[in-house]
């Protein structure tokens, strides 16, 4: 029996003698999001009274969806995928696939059958909040060469996920060679996964403090990078990592730098920004295709950012209250 662990693809898969052709392998995304599913269960599965191997039983399976759902209170799609990401990996080892068992999908069942959970909205960061933000880390005095290097570089990220409107993993995984910089333009030709990559053109700003062309230029130029990935790591001792920085090291960093301006940091994310970036857009008079294109939402995803655009044109528009003169 093989040790249950993490994902693998076919390539270290037994062949299966049951389909007459492989199955289409994964996106990218997914496949990444398949190995964390798969490792969590296998960490799991190591405890006392469990099935630690392939095939896994599929009452292991259906208990192990029940404490993602009861204990963990995990979301109703993140538990549905884990589901997946086990049955893909039975059948990548043309293993009998545990979730189409009858104790799995009555396990599944009862979990549709419950309310879902709300999931936790988190705010859309807006400009007055970026510059809040930018000007908290502008009077802080760093500690040491390491902090004063990670000062530049995170006013680098803040403003290109906000000015480009940049996904986490599109500037996480960002390469220097994807970049155009000069003084009155940025172009960024960016792919998430197994995207098609799309140019985005970033504007300078009025001001030397939010200018994200001038803020990329200066991380640039103190971290030297030439090559390779432009946002990385950062040691304690100040020295800078070679591999891009990892989701939740890039989180991590935008959640401190708000807390640190007074902003509540459970309520933001790394979408924050993104999304901000629609509110403004919105509120500025920019059009809804104007604004896909530059986020890269396409057919159904437009309709996504129509909350956002909602949102944007009450913050435009001028409302009859302010009459009243309160």
């Amino acid at each position: 029996m093989e040790q249950l662990d993490l994902w693998t693809t076919g390539a270290h898969s037994p062949r299966s003698t049951v389909r007459s052709r492989p199955p289409r392998p994964p996106a990218t995304n997914t496949r990444l999001a398949y190995a964390a599913d798969l490792r969590a269960f296998g960490t799991w599965c190591h405890g006392p009274g469990r099935a630690a191997e392939f095939p896994v039983p599929a009452a292991t399976v259906a208990a192990y969806l029940r404490h993602l759902w009861e204990t963990l209170e995990r979301r109703r799609s993140t538990v549905e995928r884990a589901m997946f990401a086990i049955g893909a990996a039975h059948a990548e080892r043309g293993l009998p696939n545990p979730i189409h068992e009858p104790a799995v999908k009555t396990a599944w069942r009862a979990i549709l059958a419950a309310n879902e959970r709300v999931p936790e909205r988190k705010a859309s960061l807006l400009t007055d909040g970026v510059r809040t933000v930018l000007q908290t880390m502008h009077d802080e005095t760093p500690r040491d060469e390491g902090e004063a290097l990670r000062v530049v570089r995170d006013r680098a990220i803040i403003l290109m996920l906000f000015a480009g409107a940049l996904k986490r993993d599109e500037l996480r995984t960002l390469d220097f060679a994807q970049i155009a910089l000069a003084d009155d333009s940025l172009r960024v030709m960016v792919a998430a996964g197994d995207r098609r990559p799309r140019a985005v053109h970033i504007l300078p700003g009025d001001a030397d403090l939010t200018d994200p062309l001038r803020a990329l230029a200066n991380w640039l130029r103190v971290s030297d990078i030439r090559s390779g990935p432009v946002f990385r790591a950062i040691t304690a001792a100040g020295e800078l990592g070679t591999a891009p920085l990892d989701r939740r090291s890039l989180t991590r960093a935008i959640k401190s730098r708000c807390e640190r301006a007074g902003l509540d940091p459970n309520s933001i994310a790394t979408m924050s920004l993104r999304t901000g970036f629609v509110v403004e857009a919105t509120r500025g008079g920019a059009s809804i295709d104007a604004i896909a294109k530059h986020t890269g939402h396409q057919g159904l995803g437009v309709r996504h950012i129509e909350d956002l655009v909602d949102r944007g044109q009450r913050l435009r528009d001028d409302h009859p209250g302010r009459a009243l003169g309160l």
